[in-house]
């Protein structure tokens, strides 16, 4: 049974992404980045009657047209690995799985919270100044996340910045609303100026903004497992969570989708 969050955000069509969907496979491009798989992914949709490897054809179709690399990803609503995974090995991509923790609001802060009594801003033109070096900082080795930022930003997204006493900021949470459910995709504090609760401020600062009355979202995350520190850090939040084993697939030379020291999903 899928949540209300999850339910949305699996058939949300971007508005800063290429949409197509048939009743076999979701598809999502962007022609002017094909160098980043956050931004150009299709889900195999499960189904009584399935042909996998015509589902993958219109996948593949659709990735051909944007001129972009193909990429398979997990999805609530998605076949089991168990029915797609030869078709895919057999068509030359690797599947590789890993385990996410989903999380969600519910529980109380931790008593061993650590929150800096910083300002924090939602800013309205996150990509200039200190803001915007921040965020392409926060981007580094990721191949053309930057640009999907971007576009994610003009579509909406918000930006939570937490500053120091210089009046620099040094941690931004981002997080993008989609009908009751506020997503929170990212979470970055600059090396130097970790472990001060920077990063723990700037993401109460978007809670609290997101479960306003006139907000009424429901917050949520995805947070890789292996990822100790976040998933540390979404717990003394008042997150709960659950893990939830997922695959990918690409071909060899398709950049990789994820990074520990920070979530971008």
């Amino acid at each position: 049974m899928f949540t209300s969050s999850e339910a949305h955000e699996m058939h949300a069509p971007k508005r800063y992404l290429h949409f197509t969907e048939n009743a076999a496979a979701r598809v999502f491009t962007d022609a002017a980045n094909p160098e980043c798989p956050a931004a150009n992914w299709a889900v195999l949709k499960a189904g009584r009657s399935y042909n996998v490897a015509r589902a993958l054809a219109f996948c593949e179709e659709q990735f051909a047209r944007a001129g972009v690399a193909a990429c398979f990803v997990w999805s609530p609503d998605a076949a089991p690995l168990a029915m797609c995974s030869d078709i895919l090995q057999q068509s030359g991509y690797h599947v590789g799985q890993s385990v996410v923790r989903e999380f969600y609001t519910g529980a109380e802060e931790s008593l061993d919270i650590r929150v800096n009594d910083c300002p924090v801003r939602l800013e309205d033109e996150p990509l200039r100044g200190a803001s915007g070096q921040l965020l392409a900082e926060s981007c580094e080795g990721w191949p053309g996340r930057l640009n999907l930022l971007k576009k994610q930003l003009r579509a909406g997204a918000k930006a939570f910045f937490a500053y120091n006493r210089a009046e620099i900021p040094v941690s931004v949470c981002l997080g993008f609303g989609y009908a009751s459910a506020f997503r929170l995709f990212g979470l970055y504090t600059a090396p130097s100026q970790r472990e001060k609760g920077y990063g723990m401020a700037a993401l109460r600062a978007a809670l609290r903004w997101a479960q306003k009355p006139e907000q009424k979202y429901e917050p949520f995350a995805l947070v890789q497992e292996e990822n100790e520190k976040a998933v540390r850090l979404m717990r003394r939040a008042g997150f709960l969570g659950r893990p939830q084993q997922r695959w990918i697939a690409v071909r060899d030379g398709t950049p990789g989708t994820r990074q520990n020291d920070i979530f971008w999903l």
